[in-house]
């Protein structure tokens, strides 16, 4: 067992030329600039503290609990590894980014409407991703100003009166005051240096205006599409704030121009630092992976972010990856004493290495030799072996047989083909060997990373454990993609990768629109794009609507009711599988399966506690809440659900409109009060009704009345010492002297049917809706048995959560 990963032995093992044609390549975290000695860029996992490995050499950057990322000279990689307090010390490895109809179709839109609506306000949406155009108007607020919190650009190097974050050393962050004071200047760019990186394809843009884009900007129409009309385009959470991480510290042009595994685990820390520091929930969302790793939920990024995870109000979701057609996948069982031949194509041109991941069980002992096109096989490796092989192509092959693995104890054989002195990795069909020499159960995997263009062969190609890392991780939420534009409408993506992880969990989570969606770019531009990045923000947004409505959720609550608010049709055929997860995603399902947040009742008063099965129904957004004055205390609401009661002098705070009163759902019954401190029972259109102490009745205001003190103190219908409307008469009918509308806003007529005393004196259902008075049994304000059994509806029968 070895602390140091294969990607560092190898790494260690190359020339100063070589190591430097590795970093413009981008395949591993490396720098190497002249007259310093070269760098790498890793994930420690250590037990302690870090002193005596800062004393070694190596330079911290950020902790997550027992993992920290930083930079070590590779010449003191050895010296790292002899320290009792290193576990083990992985490579950072370079990420990939993967990437109308679609609200409807993941019914995010009914959510929006509610009522109550929720839009993500409150919430936090964090995007690790190649950056944003922050001048787009879709992330704006309405007064013009940013809903951008944050930019954190990774690549850059401060300039002037720029910095980095207070707690990372390199990049540059811009708060929302200069985001502001960019977008109003006439050169923005002037101002925010930060752009998201065109040789992504703009993709972080794409990406944030699919989670929280507005869609206030008009589509002036591009790549053969029509103009359409502000407002086309929403994204699942549009009034969501934003944080963004550019992930973007990549050294090479083109697709590989994206930051290491060891930033983006600093981006999660910094994200949830902002959100804290704001009293804010936040969900991050990450449309990039690596094929490299066990897959098992073990690698040094997956840990770091499980554990950052747990936590009240922190959510990551993870796009699947795109590996579900690319080939880039291999598994097979080899028996004891016979040898597996392994396909790949090398296309031509491939100038970069070619890296082959291979992980085996802990009790297996496999062989390795390796063979060129028209070549001859080379001399095995065997079982804990390290070399480099020298092919007569050319080209040169890194070969590292380690044994048990110190994150999971199971063996692996890193492959690293380079072309060493031809001008490329020869082109043609390759193969490998692998030879059973000691076999309990023979399974293995092999990926091939992303900066290559190779792929496996039939008939061990596989489809299967093609979830992307650090997607494989316990915690972290994943989001398969599936057609809603064009061919294939409602069937999975091709591309969208397929699980079990490589220790047999299910996965994806679920599945959301990714194929195809319009999305904004720079310039308040749209356009199109497919992906199972395109996936994932449909999630994330969903998961801040989630929790604008409880902001305590945790990763695993929301996993849970995501997975079971998902459906389910013809397309999927039966859930859960390793295709669809749990189902298509369904953003109003998953709403409904949430528990509210507790309320609290402010001081002096003691705060009412509501826990499992009872729920507490709340007033929407503009209603002030309930308060409960001295010397009255409520008592916490627990199993078996007694009900609360409020006795002389408490005071009952006013209910405005549109505010309906929500009672307790079963089996809890509602709060009672008894006399002497009715409550009347609210109705359309929520009059404002109030308690003071100066008489069983008293102030009484409207929109339509400007409050004041009954005549006389008398309610209308009742005694002076207080009563209620006799049962023949309607309520409003009988207020509508004091200003009231004699009919609520259905044009319905109303009835009470319980006298002072309590009594019932006949029951009174509404028109509009059907449904009985709050009062038609039992003590008022109490509630009918089963009456509100129906958790979609509110009290007038609108739809719910």
């Amino acid at each position: 067992m070895g602390k140091i990963d294969s990607g560092l032995k190898f790494l260690a093992e190359q020339r100063t030329t070589t190591l430097r044609k590795l970093a413009d390549e981008v395949v591993f975290a490396v720098e190497v600039e002249s007259g310093a000695k070269p760098l790498a860029t890793v994930l420690i996992e250590f037990d302690g503290d870090l002193a005596a490995i800062e004393e070694a050499g190596f330079r911290t950057r950020s902790v997550a609990g027992d993992v920290a990322t930083g930079e070590i000279e590779i010449g003191k990689l050895d010296r790292l590894a002899e320290l009792d307090e290193v576990r083990r010390v992985e490579a950072s490895r370079v990420l990939s980014p993967e990437l109308d109809a679609a609200l409807p179709e993941s019914r995010a839109d009914l959510v929006h409407t509610g009522p109550p609506g929720h839009r993500g306000a409150g919430v936090i949406v964090g995007l690790i991703d190649s950056g944003i155009d922050y001048t787009h108007g879709a992330f704006r607020r309405d007064d013009g100003r940013s809903r951008i919190l944050a930019i954190w650009d990774q690549g850059l190097a401060p300039q002037g009166s720029e910095t980095s974050p207070a707690t990372f050393a390199y990049g540059v962050e811009y708060r929302q005051p200069a985001i502001d004071a960019a977008i109003a200047s006439a050169n923005p760019f002037a101002v925010v240096r930060h752009q998201d990186a065109a040789n992504a394809g703009f993709h972080g843009t794409h990406v944030a205006g699919i989670a929280a884009g507005d869609g206030s900007p008009p589509d002036p129409g591009n790549d053969n599409s029509p103009p359409r009309p502000a407002f086309t385009f929403i994204g699942v959470a549009p009034e969501a704030d934003i944080v963004v991480v550019a992930n973007n510290r990549g050294r090479a042009s083109g697709e590989r121009g994206l930051g290491d595994s060891a930033d983006t685990l600093d981006a999660v820390r910094y994200m949830f630092d902002v959100a804290a520091s704001l009293g804010r929930p936040v969900v991050i969302n990450q449309s990039q992976g690596d094929n490299v790793g066990p897959h098992d939920g073990t690698s040094l990024l997956e840990r770091g972010i499980d554990n950052l995870l747990g936590g009240p109000g922190r959510a990551v979701v993870k796009s699947a990856g795109n590996e579900g057609a690319r080939n880039r996948h291999a598994s097979g069982t080899v028996t004891a004493g016979t040898n597996q031949n392994v396909g790949f194509a090398v296309p031509s041109d491939q100038g970069s290495s070619v890296t082959i991941d291979l992980w085996y069980r802990g009790a297996d002992r496999l062989g390795f030799s390796i063979t060129p096109p028209g070549g001859t096989a080379s001399t095995v490796v065997n079982p804990g072996a390290s070399t480099t092989l020298n092919l007569p192509n050319g080209n040169s092959v890194f070969v590292d047989s380690d044994l048990n693995d110190p994150g999971n104890g199971d063996n692996r054989i890193f492959v690293v083909i380079s072309r060493n002195t031809a001008p490329t990795v020869q082109s043609g069909s390759w193969s490998f060997t692998l030879l059973g020499t000691t076999i309990t159960l023979g399974q293995w995997d092999a990926w091939i990373q992303r900066n290559a263009s190779a792929q496996f062969l039939p008939p061990l190609v596989n489809a299967a454990r093609t979830i992307s890392v650090p997607g494989t991780s316990r915690q972290i939420i994943t989001a398969g993609s599936y057609v809603t534009k064009g061919a294939g409408v409602g069937s999975i993506s091709s591309f969208s990768s397929r699980g079990p992880t490589r220790d047999g969990r299910q996965a994806p989570t679920v599945a959301a629109p990714g194929q195809t969606l319009r999305a904004p770019l720079p310039g308040n531009a749209y356009a199109g794009n497919m992906g199972t990045s395109m996936a994932a923000p449909m999630v994330a947004g969903a998961v801040a609507l989630m929790l604008q409505r409880n902001a305590s959720l945790t990763q695993s609550d929301i996993r849970r009711c995501l997975m079971a608010g998902a459906r389910s049709d013809a397309f999927t055929g039966v859930t859960p599988n390793n295709a669809w997860g749990a189902g298509k995603l369904d953003v109003q399902a998953s709403f409904r399966c949430l528990a509210g947040p507790p309320r609290t009742i402010a001081p002096p008063c003691a705060p009412v506690t509501i826990r499992p099965p009872c729920v507490l129904r709340t007033f929407a957004p503009p209603c002030p809440p309930v308060t409960i004055r001295p010397p009255c205390v409520l008592r916490t609401i627990a199993p078996p659900c007694p009900p609360v009661t409020i006795r002389p002098p408490c005071v009952l705070r006013t209910i405005a409109p549109p505010c309906s009163l929500r009672t307790f759902a079963p089996p809890c019954p509602p709060v009672t009060i008894r006399p002497p401190c009715p409550l009347p029972t609210i109705r359309p259109p929520c009059p404002r009704v109030g308690f003071p102490p100066v008489g069983p009745f008293g102030t009484v205001e409207s929109p339509s009345h400007g409050g004041g003190e009954m005549p006389g103190g008398e309610m209308p219908g009742g005694e002076a010492s207080g009563g209620w409307a006799p049962a023949e008469q309607d309520w409003y009918q009988d207020w509508a002297q004091y200003g009231y509308p004699a009919q609520d806003p259905y044009g319905q007529g109303w009835a009470d049917q319980a006298d002072w005393s309590g009594q019932v004196e006949g029951q009174s259902v509404c028109s509009c809706c059907g449904r009985p008075d709050a009062g038609a049994s039992g003590q008022p304000g109490e509630q009918s048995p089963g009456q509100d059994e129906d958790l979609t509806k509110d009290w007038y029968g609108n739809p719910g959560y």
